[in-house]
C-alpha cells in the first residue's frame, strides 16, 4: 500500500520542528510495511529562511518532499494557499513520476489546507483521509476560510479522523456534518516504558510548553504551598517557553530551587528518561486537544493528575489512571497533589502501563489507521 502523508513542513531545529508530529506518523506507517512518502509544504513559518525551495530526500525508509518558502506573512491566508496549493502539486507530479500514484493521501491540520490540492488525485481513484488535531478547532476559534476548509474536508475526505471525542463535537459543531468520524489517538513511542529509576524523593512532573494556558505557574505556586514543610517532595518542570522567567522568579522569592526544578526544553530521545525518573505527572492545562505527555506518562506506568474538562480525562475516565480537577480551582490542585502524594502506592503502575500500551502504542494507531486505508480502498471498487 502506497501512502503519501502530508504535513506542516519539514522539521528541523531552525523551524522549532514544525512537522515532527506528522513525520514520526509516516515513519509509524513505514514500519508497519507501508510505501509512505511525507510532504512537508511551509508557507506559514518565516522561523526557517534557510533551505529555501523544494527538496527531496529520505528519513530511514521514509522518502520525503518538501517546499519551504515562507511567504504568508506577506499576504492574506487564502492567497498563501493558493501558492501552497501549486507547490503542493509540482512536488506530487515529481513524486508521482519517480514512484508511482499513490493509494491515499493522509492529510493532518485539514483546516490549514484547501481541498484543491487533493481534488484531482481523489478524482483520479486516490482516496483522501485527514485527520484533525487543531486546538482553534477544539475551541472554535477559526476564521472563516479555515471553518470552509474544515467543511470541505468533511463533506468530500473519504475518512474523516480526529484526536479526541472533544475534537469530534468541535468539528462537527463547525461544519454541521453528520457523517461518521473516527476517533483516533495520537500514538506514543515505546521508548516509553516502565524502568526501575530509583530516586529518594516522591517527584512531580510538569512536561510542555510554558505558556500560560498550560498554568504552569499555578502548578509551581499550589506545589511550594502543599509541600512548604516537606523535603521528599520534587517537582520537575520539563519544557521552555515565554512564561519560563515567570517560574523561575516564583522558584527564586520562594527559595524553592531545591524542590522545584526547572529543566527548560529537553530533547525528545531525553524525556523518557526523565518520565521514567517521575512518580506522578501533573496537567493543569486550560485546553487540550489531546496531551501526548499524559500518554508518556500512562505508558511508563505513572497517574497522572488532570483537570476534568480534557477530552483525554474524559475518554479515560478511570480512577485508576489519574485524579480529576478543576483548572480553575487551585484548592482541587492543591489537594489532589497530597492525595497522590500520601496514597501513591494504591496505583498499579503495570495495570496503567498495559492500558496505555493498548490503546496508545505505535502497534494499535498503526492497525487502526491501516484499517481506515484498507476500508476507504475497498470503497466503490
Amino acid at each position: 500500500m502506497r501512502i503519501w502523508v502530508v504535513g506542516r513542513g519539514m522539521p528541523s531545529k531552525r523551524n522549532n520542528l514544525l512537522g515532527s508530529f506528522e513525520l514520526e506518523q509516516a515513519q509509524m506507517l513505514a514500519r508497519a510495511g507501508m510505501d509512505v512518502c511525507y510532504f512537508g509544504v511551509n508557507v506559514r513559518s518565516a522561523r526557517d529562511l534557510k533551505g529555501l525551495g523544494y527538496r527531496y530526500s529520505s528519513v530511514g525508509s521514509v522518502k520525503t518532499a518538501s517546499f519551504n518558502f515562507p511567504i504568508a506573512r506577506f499576504m492574506n491566508w487564502a492567497a498563501s494557499m493558493r501558492i501552497a496549493v501549486k507547490c503542493f502539486r509540482a512536488l506530487a507530479d515529481n513524486m508521482v513520476k519517480r514512484y508511482g500514484m499513490p493509494d491515499v493521501i493522509h492529510i493532518h491540520y485539514p483546516a490549514l489546507w484547501m481541498y484543491d490540492a487533493f481534488e484531482p488525485f481523489q478524482k483520479k481513484g486516490v482516496r483522501i483521509v485527514a485527520t484533525e488535531h487543531w486546538s482553534r478547532v477544539m475551541e472554535k476559534q477559526i476564521d472563516g476560510v479555515h471553518s470552509e476548509s474544515l467543511r470541505e474536508f468533511s463533506k468530500k475526505s473519504d475518512a474523516l479522523i480526529c484526536v479526541s471525542s472533544g475534537l469530534e463535537r468541535s468539528i462537527r459543531e463547525l461544519t454541521g456534518t453528520k457523517r461518521d468520524i473516527y476517533v483516533i489517538p495520537n500514538f506514543v513511542s515505546s521508548a516509553f516504558s516502565i524502568k526501575s529509576e530509583p530516586h529518594k524523593s516522591f517527584n512531580f512532573i510538569c512536561v510542555g510548553r510554558v505558556i500560560p494556558i498550560k498554568q504552569f505557574d499555578k502548578v509551581v505556586s499550589a506545589f511550594i504551598e502543599v509541600f512548604k514543610n516537606k523535603s521528599d517532595v520534587v517537582l520537575t518542570v520539563a519544557g521552555g517557553g515565554s512564561d519560563f522567567g515567570k517560574l523561575s522568579r516564583i522558584v527564586a522569592d520562594a527559595g524553592a530551587h531545591d524542590r522545584v526544578k526547572l529543566l527548560g526544553t529537553v530533547p525528545r530521545e531525553k524525556m523518557a528518561e526523565v518520565m521514567a525518573s517521575a512518580d506522578a505527572l501533573i496537567c493543569y492545562s486550560v485546553y487540550e486537544t489531546f496531551c501526548v505527555p499524559i500518554i508518556e506518562a500512562w505508558m511508563s506506568g505513572k497517574p497522572v493528575i488532570v483537570p476534568s474538562s480534557l477530552p483525554l480525562a474524559q475518554d479515560n475516565n478511570d480512577e485508576r489512571l489519574e485524579k480529576l480537577v478543576d483548572y480553575s480551582d487551585t484548592e482541587t490542585l492543591k489537594a489532589a497533589m497530597l492525595e497522590m502524594y500520601n496514597d501513591h502506592s494504591r496505583y498499579d503502575s503495570e495495570w496503567i502501563a498495559a492500558y496505555a500500551n493498548e490503546r496508545f502504542s505505535e502497534q494499535a494507531v498503526s492497525k487502526q489507521l491501516t484499517d481506515i486505508y484498507q476500508q476507504v480502498i475497498r470503497k466503490n471498487q
